[in-house]
């Protein structure tokens, strides 16, 4: 996969609601059984899209996650919040893509 540009396109805030809301008859955004795990509604509906080239880094998030795949499939790796101080980890600078197709680091 080294050199080949994998297309990637995500936006957060509550971007589904609004800057995907023409998606809504396609998923529901909100199922009743999110907020029966998790004891309250969705904070956020967030949308990511990707082929099969897009790689999700190892993070962390500080929030409760679910994720639905409209078509295709995603693999997780789960890590038990103990494995923390056992995984390499560095910093990866925030960065956009220009009119051109360029990163620009951020």
């Amino acid at each position: 996969r080294s050199g080949i540009n994998a297309e990637y396109g995500q936006q957060q805030n509550n971007s589904f609601n609004t800057e995907f809301s023409k998606l809504m008859d396609d998923i529901d955004p909100a199922p009743q059984w999110s907020s029966d795990v998790f004891g309250t509604e969705l904070d956020a509906v967030n949308f990511w899209m990707g082929d099969g080239r897009a790689i999700t880094s190892l993070h962390k998030d500080p929030y409760e996650n679910v994720y639905s795949v409209v078509r295709g499939s995603k693999t997780f790796t789960l890590f038990p919040p103990c494995d923390r101080l056992h995984l390499k980890y560095k910093y990866y600078p925030t960065s956009k893509y220009d009119e051109n197709g360029s990163l620009v680091p951020q």
